[in-house]
């Protein structure tokens, strides 16, 4: 190696070795969708889960709907929804808004921030822990 490329070089492998591995991008709306295991939080799939199946597409919901902010998932007939959002990101944990909507005549209607992390099967699991957030509420009276 040349000295001229040696002097350009070292400075520059120094200040990687220094800096560390890039972190990783936060998820996007998308990305969570199609990764989030639905069976790691309460949610109106809980009647209907089964071993095999974790993700919204897993469950039909295969309809989109994309914004700069979230992705809404739609079962095939329309029946049923799924908004998410992603809120912030601190690390490997990311804090989500999930909306769960009934549109088949139903109640059921939820507003819900979770946090998730990557699990080992790259699947994005809920933590458990208790979250609050102004930005991810149901509109209208609390009930």
């Amino acid at each position: 190696m040349s000295p001229t490329l040696r002097r350009l070089l070292v400075p520059s492998l120094a200040l990687a070795v220094l800096a560390g591995p890039a972190a990783a991008a936060p998820p996007s709306a998308r990305e969570v969708v199609d990764r989030l295991d639905m069976t790691s939080f309460r949610n109106s799939i809980g009647p209907r889960r089964s071993p095999t199946l974790k993700t919204l597409a897993d469950y039909g919901f295969t309809q989109r709907e994309e914004t700069s902010f979230s992705v809404t998932v739609l079962q095939a007939d329309g029946g049923w929804m799924y908004d998410v959002g992603v809120l912030s990101t601190e690390g490997d944990r990311t804090v989500i808004c999930v909306t769960d909507r009934a549109l088949n005549g139903g109640s059921y209607y939820s507003v819900v921030p979770v946090e998730v992390t990557p699990g080992p099967d790259g699947l994005l699991r809920a933590t458990g822990r208790a979250l609050t957030d102004p930005r991810c509420e149901r509109p209208g009276p609390p009930r």
